[in-house]
């Protein structure tokens, strides 16, 4: 399984897609760190962000491939994030990065 942030998340549905790879995008916000000023204006522990994230990885909880969470909640992404040409770009780039042809 892979848990990414949501920088990461318009990997998901490509992800999704593939049997052989689960993802869930966690959303970052809810940690009280420097990039906190990118994200939101209030968030809590690193600790706690990390906590969330740890539950995921747990082979007892529920996942839903693909999904997007914030804290404990699965979320409906931000629009921008299933956008096609959003969702393209980092893939051709990953793509790009590891060789393979575009």
């Amino acid at each position: 399984m892979s848990v990414t942030s949501s920088s990461a998340a318009i990997h998901a549905p490509k992800c999704a897609a593939d049997p052989r790879v689960t993802a869930v995008s966690v959303h970052p916000d809810a940690c009280d760190t420097a990039l906190l000023p990118l994200h939101a204006h209030e968030g809590g522990p690193a600790a706690e962000g990390a906590a969330h994230v740890v539950r995921l990885c747990d082979p007892a909880a529920e996942i839903v491939n693909g999904a997007h969470c914030d804290r404990d909640a699965r979320i409906e992404p931000a629009p921008a994030a299933t956008e096609g040409r959003t969702v393209r770009r980092p893939t051709r780039l990953a793509d790009l990065l590891v060789g393979r042809a575009a």
